[in-house]
């Protein structure tokens, strides 16, 4: 067992485990060796709220070797009770969250889990074993919303046992006491070039918590067409204008694709500073 320090990168969308309820894959690194890491299982949505980390927040958390997992990053958390959240990272960067030292600071810390391309990644996914990296596209070209049932078949078998099946074993556990994850009825993608001669064009599933949660609640307050509009604007329009948009890579346990598990948008205007002063 280890005690490891991690900055929390990304949160991807809870799945329904039948041993542990539902889990959370928490991805980051650790702060100490600037290793990626991959956490689970942590059932997020009963932890305490004390315990319940965001995003560019370090945790402290026993960790050891994954049990059947063998991708390179992965480890177990021990014991989920046993989570901390420190304040080292938001201590020493974030005058503000969203400050201008926040945003370098971890513009630094994606830079030094930053791989050229896909095509690199999938090289390194070969020969290392690597499942987690972070890529900037040389260009996106769309981010595509379209049912389930029009995805390739992997990402249909994916996207049902993550959006569907979670009502289901929600309310044979819980029954009415913990209100089980509205079911996602579509599949969202982003249409992109990497800056490699080799790259032909990806079109790549997103499993980012933050857009997934966009999509439940603005479905509620907009209703299902305009919901549509809305997201496009934010996740395509207003995130290649105004933003430098870095995809944080991770592949499926099952089938060993990469999936889009995070999303990193660093501001434009501040393009150029990475240094704090």
């Amino acid at each position: 067992m280890t005690v490891e320090k991690i900055l929390v990168l990304t949160k991807a969308y809870p799945t329904p485990s039948k041993k542990y309820i539902e889990t959370v894959c928490t991805a980051g690194i650790n702060i100490d060796t600037f290793e990626l890491r991959r956490l689970y299982p942590i059932n997020y949505r009963s932890l305490p709220s004390e315990k319940r980390y965001k995003k560019w927040q370090v945790i402290e958390v026993k960790t050891a070797p994954a049990d059947r997992d063998k991708r390179k990053e992965s480890r177990k958390v021990v014991n989920p009770d046993s989570i901390k959240i420190l304040d080292e990272f938001s201590k020493k960067y974030d005058v503000d969250r969203y400050g201008k030292s926040a945003w370098v600071a971890r513009l630094s810390i994606v830079k030094r889990v930053l791989y050229k391309s896909l095509e690199e990644l999938n090289e390194h996914k070969k020969k290392d074993n690597i499942s987690l990296g972070f890529i900037k596209p040389r260009r996106i070209i769309d981010f595509t919303i379209n049912n389930i049932d029009d995805g390739e078949e992997w990402e249909r078998k994916l996207a049902r046992h993550t959006y569907t099946q979670q009502t289901t074993l929600m309310e044979h556990i819980y029954g009415i006491e913990k209100k089980p994850l509205e079911p996602i009825k579509y599949i969202f993608r982003y249409k992109f070039y990497c800056n490699d001669p080799r790259c032909s064009g990806h079109e790549i599933m997103v499993e980012d918590w933050e857009l997934l949660e966009s999509y439940r609640k603005w479905k509620d307050e907009y209703g299902d067409k305009e919901v549509i509009k809305k997201l496009k604007k934010k996740y395509f329009e207003w995130m290649t204008k105004e933003r430098d948009l870095y995809f944080f890579m991770g592949t499926d346990y099952k089938y060993g694709k990469f999936l889009i598990i995070g999303l990193f948008y660093f501001p434009k205007k501040l393009a150029g500073q990475t240094t704090l002063s």
